[in-house]
């Protein structure tokens, strides 16, 4: 958190007396209704006042509480106006609606990292399980954890921090209000010298409602290194009615439930895609001293309805940090008379591939069924 400066705030407290409360008059026009308010109907956003924002922890902390339980959509754009050395402000875009666990995404540009995606990218993640496709492309994944959010939800959770930087980087300081749709909006402005890493100057204008959800965090940087650019950014956040809803190219995506026993785990098949004979699924299994993998051929495909039974009969000793299951699979009859190997304490995980999804479900009688 930056300071306010002295003298700054002694001419603001003088100034108050002759003008009820300047800082909150007009500050110039905007594609908003600015308004002039007197100071007792103010209710400023926590983590800031009627000088400045003295918190911004605080602020984003108040952003994301009030956002837990409101369907949304963010927009998040980096425009640099040359080509520019620092990762961190590459051109990118983001496009999400959010809403009820739910998060629909599109996200492409040179400043995208996204672990096991790719970009440019589209996404829809529910519960614990995400699917995405690569933008222009029929390569598809579906990813189930079993309790942890999933990494498109994860990636909605780094947007705030980005912001929180930049929030606590310069003085932002109470520029009037403004009105938008019905909702007051609370302006703070910085310009100038700015603590961000590999920038040389900052202008920005921050627009945050009393509960301190952020409307709008936009400007310029200039950044430094031997490629210097101006670069123009732009947080958005919009609250909606309406919920995420799958989208159209989801919908041959096989739709998967595994089980699991002391020595049986079955894929039971719900919809979508049929998954060819001859595929292979590749079986992750571990507990607190040895990971184990391998894997067994589908003889049959498997269809809406169809059950396949996996079991394990064999563990082999690869000097090595994975152990070799070897195993067999059979598709709507019981698995072989060959006793499998009891796996009762140990986690476990399918993969399985066809010509267009990739297939994931982890951890113990998890799904990947329909998507709300």
């Amino acid at each position: 958190m930056r300071r306010l400066p002295s003298l700054l705030l002694v001419l603001l407290v003088l100034s108050s007396g002759c003008s009820g409360f300047l800082p909150w008059s007009d500050s110039g026009s905007t594609r908003d209704a600015s308004t002039t308010t007197s100071a007792a109907s103010l209710s400023p956003p926590p983590g800031a006042n009627g000088q400045w924002i003295f918190d911004s922890e605080r602020l984003i902390s108040a952003h994301e509480s009030a956002l837990e339980s409101q369907n949304y959509r963010v927009s998040v754009r980096i425009r640099p106006k040359q080509d520019v050395g620092s990762a961190r402000w590459m051109k990118s875009t983001l496009v999400a609606h959010v809403g009820d666990g739910r998060v629909r995404i599109r996200e492409s540009g040179d400043g995208v990292v996204m672990n096991d995606i790719g970009n440019p990218y589209r996404g829809y993640a529910w519960n614990d399980t995400a699917a995405w496709c690569l933008s222009g492309t029929e390569q598809c994944q579906s990813h189930s954890d079993g309790t942890t959010p999933s990494r498109l939800q994860r990636r909605i959770g780094t947007i705030a921090p980005r912001m929180q930087n930049i929030l606590s980087s310069a003085d932002f300081l109470a520029k009037g209000t403004t009105v938008r749709n019905g909702t007051r909006l609370y302006r703070y402005e910085a310009s100038g010298s700015t603590s961000l890493k590999d920038v040389d100057a900052l202008s920005a204008t921050v627009l945050v409602d009393e509960r301190g959800i952020i409307h709008d965090l936009s400007g310029t940087v200039q950044t430094t290194g031997t490629r210097s650019a101006t670069v123009e950014f732009d947080y958005r956040y919009e609250l909606v009615s309406n919920l995420p809803t799958s989208p159209k190219w989801m919908g041959d995506r096989p739709r998967l439930t595994v089980h699991r026993n002391a020595t049986e785990i079955t894929v039971e098949h719900h919809g979508g895609e049929r998954i060819p004979a001859g595929t292979n699924v590749t079986l992750f299994l571990g507990n607190d001293t040895v990971g184990v993998s391998g894997d067994v051929t589908l003889l049959k495909s498997l269809g809406n309805g169809d059950v396949a039974h996996i079991t394990i009969t064999d563990i082999e000793d690869t000097n090595g940090h994975l152990s070799h299951a070897v195993g067999n699979a059979t598709v709507n009859r019981p698995p072989s008379s060959e006793p499998g190997i009891n796996h009762t304490e140990w986690t476990s995980s399918i993969d399985l591939r066809t010509e267009k999804w990739w297939v994931t479900v982890r951890n113990t009688t998890t799904s990947n069924e329909s998507a709300p």
